[in-house]
């Protein structure tokens, strides 16, 4: 299965932050993602979702496993 990626703004508010998308509710547009700048799992709205350029959308894709125990160690806090 391959990983989604979206944007949504940096906290410094100057950028985007490259998020990748974990779940996804249909009826809301509401997607729970894990934030690479954060490193934390958020739960973000329709109005703050940003459609990555291809260029960031591909290192996002090729840097996949550097992130991979951050993935799991935020998904593992998530659920407690």
């Amino acid at each position: 299965m391959k990983n989604v990626y979206i944007g949504k703004t940096s906290i410094t508010g100057k950028g985007i932050a490259i998020c990748m998308v974990i779940d996804s509710d249909i009826a809301t547009s509401n997607a729970i993602i894990y934030n690479r700048e954060t490193d934390t799992i958020e739960t973000i709205t329709l109005a703050e979702k940003h459609t990555l350029w291809e260029n960031i959308k591909r290192l996002a894709e090729d840097t996949e496993t550097e992130y991979e125990e951050k993935v799991k160690r935020a998904l593992a806090q998530y659920a407690e």
